[in-house]
Parts: structure tokens; C-alpha cells; sequence
């Protein structure tokens, strides 16, 4: 089984050595280097450092679009938003909102000159994480859901959209708008994952929880199984602060069989990632849980976000973050004995 933890916040290779170590000592075989648009700006050179180091420690090498274009999961500004107001996403009042549209050619240039820097680098496996169109209650706290912002209707989707289905888009949330909205998508992810498989990488999507039913724009979780390029499939049912563990247990349950049962029929490997952020005090043993259950389903690869306990980002920190590293690095490594036993 693959194990690991997400790092980020540090770009320094001595201390990043360091790290590895200790992750590899909590049942690590793997690690997910962040990848933000500042990275491939300014510290492509380290990158490739960092990659080299974990190699050097026989852990897998993941990367993740942090935030890019506003359009991923991640805690990092997108440089091609403030750059690109051309290229956004367009509500139906017809203002743009701070998200890459995924119709956009200039866009999928970026990503793909992204995806270029990640093969660069040497790093083995790309996480597609959490692609989605803008969610205005998600990404702008305290709009009430009468004030959502849906899209996209900018002249690129209308275009598209009309040669797709014969008439004009629609202003409104209509069937045809919503399977147009993950038509795109999953033409986006088909587009990327094709080219960084060309470049040598793995590509592994981790979707929102199917579970959750958000407005991501991915309705059916078969299509993302579906792409050929797609090796991975993952998602990340992720509790809030004060949730009860029998809900954690419930959707770890819930999303771990679809992810599995999607993997197993499509031939791909699958995913599931445990919270290791902002974990509230007296219930550290939820990550134990949720990684058994997550265990239990038969996935082939865990990983935990993120490293520490998210001790070094004060925004995410849980409340015991060396308690929550340990406990994750404990269960880790009697995965890894089961799997060698087996």
C-alpha cells in the first residue's frame, strides 16, 4: 500500500531532508509536494532539489496543482487570475469571478506549461486536486445562497456551448448548462492528463466527495473513471471541526466504496486521503478511524493532509498536531507490515 503526507510551507532542502526522514520513520512511502504557481515562478530550481531529496528517501513523488488558476484545491493566490481578467469564469449577470475558465486555450497553455515544470522536476505522480468550477459559497465566506455566482457564461462557453447543442446558452441553470459545465471539465482533465502522461507522469484525480454533492460541476463520478490518461482515482471526504465521528465514519464508509468500486471496474488505482488539519482536540483518533475504514474498503493508496499535523500553517493547525502525526504514523506503519505480511 502507498502511504503518505502532503508537505508544504517549506522550500529549504535542508530542512526539507530532514522531514522526509521523519515522515519515512511514520510509515511515508510516498510524499505530496505542493506545486503553486509561485513555485514554478521562483523556485523551480529547489523543486527539483526536493524531489531529488525524497527520491533519495524511496518515496514516491507526488505533486498537485495548489490553487492554480483558482480552479484547484489549496491555500495559495493564483498569479494567472490577477493576470488573465480575459480568461476568468463569467457569472450569469455577466462579471467575471477570480477562477481560470476551463474552456480557456490560454489557460490550458498554463496548465500544460505547469505540467512541463512538474516533469521537469522529476516528480512521478500528478493529484489533479479537487478541479471545480467557482463556487461562490465555498470560496467567498458569508454569501448567503441566494447571492451564488454560477458559471460559466463567458463568450468562449457560449460558443462552445451553441456548437454543441445547436442554440444559444441558456442564462439560467438548465439541464443542457449543467451537463455542458462538466462536458468541460472532464474535456479539460482528459486534455491534461493525455499530455502529462506524455511526459511521463501518473495522473491521479482526486475528486470532491461524491458523497457531498457539491456544485463542483462533476455530476457523475464515472466520467473521471472513464478518461483513459487517468491512472489514480481519489477523493477526500474531509470532516469539519466540531463533526460527530459517527458522521466521519459514515462518509469515510460511503466515499471509499465509490472510489473502489469505480477503480475496480475501470481497471485504475484507488485513493483516499485522511484529514490531518485543523483536528479538534479529544478527537485526534479520528484520523485512526477513518483511516481504518479507508483500509478496510481495499483502496490501494492513504494519504494524510498534511504533514505534522498542519503544525506549521496557523490557519489549518490542529489543535494536538504532533499527537495527529504520530497517530496517523502509527496506523501507517501497521498498514505497511499487514501489506508485507500479506
Amino acid at each position: 500500500m502507498i502511504t503518505g503526507f502532503s508537505y508544504f510551507g517549506v522550500r529549504n532542502p535542508e530542512y526539507a531532508a530532514i522531514d522526509f526522514k521523519r515522515m519515512k520513520s511514520h510509515g511515508a512511502t510516498a510524499v505530496l509536494l505542493t506545486f503553486a504557481e509561485e513555485d514554478m515562478e521562483f523556485y523551480l530550481g529547489t523543486m527539483k532539489e526536493l524531489v531529488e531529496l525524497a527520491h533519495k528517501e524511496n518515496l514516491l513523488v507526488y505533486t498537485n496543482p495548489w490553487g492554480l488558476g483558482g480552479v484547484f484545491g489549496g491555500e495559495s493566490y493564483s498569479r494567472f487570475v490577477a493576470r488573465n481578467p480575459e480568461e476568468l469564469q463569467v457569472d450569469a449577470r455577466g462579471q467575471s469571478v477570480p477562477a481560470a475558465c476551463f474552456n480557456s486555450h490560454v489557460f490550458r497553455s498554463f496548465v500544460k506549461k505547469w505540467v512541463n515544470a512538474v516533469a521537469f522536476c522529476g516528480a512521478d505522480v500528478i493529484l489533479w486536486d479537487e478541479p471545480h468550477f467557482y463556487m461562490s459559497h465555498w470560496d467567498n465566506e458569508g454569501e448567503t445562497a441566494a447571492a451564488r455566482r454560477e458559471t460559466c457564461y463567458c463568450l468562449n462557453c457560449q460558443q462552445k456551448f451553441e456548437a454543441k447543442y445547436g442554440y444559444p446558452m441558456p442564462q439560467t441553470r438548465s439541464e443542457d448548462v449543467l451537463d455542458f459545465r462538466e462536458y468541460s471539465l472532464i474535456d479539460f482533465l482528459s486534455e491534461m492528463s493525455a499530455f502529462a502522461r506524455e511526459k511521463g507522469l501518473e495522473n491521479d484525480v482526486c475528486m470532491l466527495p461524491p458523497s457531498f454533492e457539491l456544485d463542483d460541476g462533476i455530476r457523475d463520478p464515472e466520467k473521471v473513471a472513464q478518461i483513459s490518461s487517468v491512472d489514480v482515482l481519489a477523493t477526500d471526504p474531509y470532516w469539519e471541526y466540531d463533526d460527530p465521528e459517527d458522521m466521519v465514519k459514515e462518509r469515510y464508509r460511503k466515499d471509499s466504496k465509490i472510489i473502489k468500486t469505480l477503480a475496480k471496474k475501470y481497471n485504475k488505482q484507488s485513493e483516499m486521503w485522511i484529514k490531518n488539519f485543523k483536528v479538534k482536540a479529544g478527537t485526534e483518533y479520528f484520523v485512526t478511524r477513518a483511516t481504518e475504514i479507508a483500509a478496510e474498503s481495499g483502496v490501494d493508496r492513504i494519504l494524510a493532509w498534511s504533514y505534522l499535523g498542519s503544525a506549521y500553517m496557523s490557519s489549518l493547525r490542529s489543535d494536538n498536531p504532533n499527537l495527529v502525526f504520530d497517530l496517523q504514523g502509527e496506523i501507517f506503519q501497521q498498514l505497511n507490515k499487514d501489506s508485507r505480511n500479506s
